[in-house]
């Protein structure tokens, strides 16, 4: 039962409400419908991810301190994701999108505005997805969801578009594993790979902190990351062929006034028909 004033919207493992107009997430658990943000984001598959939990807390102190962290303007993947697919796909399609790593939605409202096409916006941070879910019933946009889930415990459902902005620089060598197997099975035939991560030339963060001890080119500051060369890129996704592969420098306005100098790679990928059958 639930008070006079409160809304619910529920899909799969998430449920937004609102409580006197302060949307408020919960993640389901899976077999007993509990609340469990907490293990959930300890454990997938069985196993246990040791910074998980740190990992989703720290971005939900992150996003409940600044809110909208990065302002309303897209981010240099979805431009330059518009900008492709309106050069190189028909405007009559249409397309299932997937962002991985969605925040609190400011790429996948841009991408769904100008591309007309169903997303999907997933992200671990549970206060990310309640800021994103407050926009799309305020707006009452359309063909736009979003779920508090772990790339890993995605369903085996099927999309034309995988679009990952600054994803693959936060996850660890075994996570960027399982996010390469996410992509090849959540890919259709001839579906595209969007993919924005930090270069190993980027300004802001490349060596800074403490060196990870067997891997090249990580670091942890604040936060653990990863930085790319164009051949690490290039093998990772061997299993697509690449269409464009470039470097980016950008300029990236934070909420608090700060401005963070970046150069990232930008991926652009196709996976053919033969390696989905």
């Amino acid at each position: 039962m639930h008070n006079a004033g409160q809304s619910y919207l529920k899909s799969g493992k998430y449920v937004c409400c609102t409580i006197d107009k302060q949307p408020q997430v919960t993640i389901l658990h899976k077999k007993s419908g509990l609340n469990s943000v907490f293990l959930w984001g300890l454990f997938q598959d069985n196993n246990v991810r040791k910074h998980g939990g740190y990992l989703i807390m720290s971005w939900n102190r992150d996003y409940e301190k600044s809110g909208r962290i990065w302002g309303e303007n897209p981010g240099v993947l979805a431009e330059a994701a518009v900008g492709y697919l309106k050069k190189n796909r028909p405007g009559t399609e249409r397309f299932d999108l997937l962002d991985i790593g969605c925040g609190y939605g400011r790429d996948a409202f841009y991408l769904s505005d100008n591309l007309k096409f169903s997303v999907l916006g997933v992200d671990v941070a549970e206060k990310s997805i309640a800021i994103a879910m407050d926009t799309v019933m305020k707006t009452k946009r359309r063909n736009i969801s979003f779920q508090s889930i772990d790339f890993a415990s995605l369903g085996g459902d099927k999309y034309d578009i995988v679009f990952a902005s600054n994803v693959y620089q936060i996850l660890h060598k075994y996570e960027r594993e399982a996010f390469r197997n996410t992509v090849q099975k959540a890919l259709r035939p001839e579906g595209l790979l969007f993919l924005a991560t930090l270069s190993i030339n980027d300004p802001e963060h490349y060596g800074k902190g403490e060196r990870i001890a067997g891997e090249e080119n990580s670091f942890k500051e604040e936060k653990y990351l990863h930085f790319c060369t164009r051949e690490e890129l290039t093998k990772d996704f061997g299993f697509l062929s690449i269409k464009e592969l470039y470097e980016q420098k950008y300029a990236e306005p934070r909420s608090n006034g700060q401005i963070h100098h970046h150069v990232s790679w930008i991926l652009i990928g196709t996976i053919g028909a033969m390696l989905k059958n």
